[in-house]
């Protein structure tokens, strides 16, 4: 069901996260998800320590309610260096 609602396949979803049985996956458990499928724009920022989502606001001219809607898996009080994010095209 979660590779049919993010349109990826399921080998993708397994690639993405190894030694993850898709069988018995947990209430509350979290994967990863290929974050192209959902950024119409095509257009990343990777996270770097110290970010926050409005300080990327900031520097991107966007605002914090529009990456909050363009990331809507994302917890803005846990962003982890590395981690990639949707902007605005």
């Amino acid at each position: 069901m979660i590779a049919s609602f993010v349109g990826a396949a399921i080998t993708e979803l397994e690639r993405l996260n190894p030694g993850i049985d898709p069988a018995e996956l947990q209430i509350g458990q979290q994967i990863c998800l290929p974050p192209e499928r959902f950024c119409p724009s095509g257009v990343f920022w990777q996270v770097a320590p110290g970010d926050t989502l409005y300080t990327i606001a900031r520097s991107t001219g966007t605002t914090l309610e529009k990456l909050l809607e363009l990331n809507p898996y994302t917890d803005p009080f846990k962003l982890l260096p590395g981690q990639t994010i949707c902007l605005p095209g």
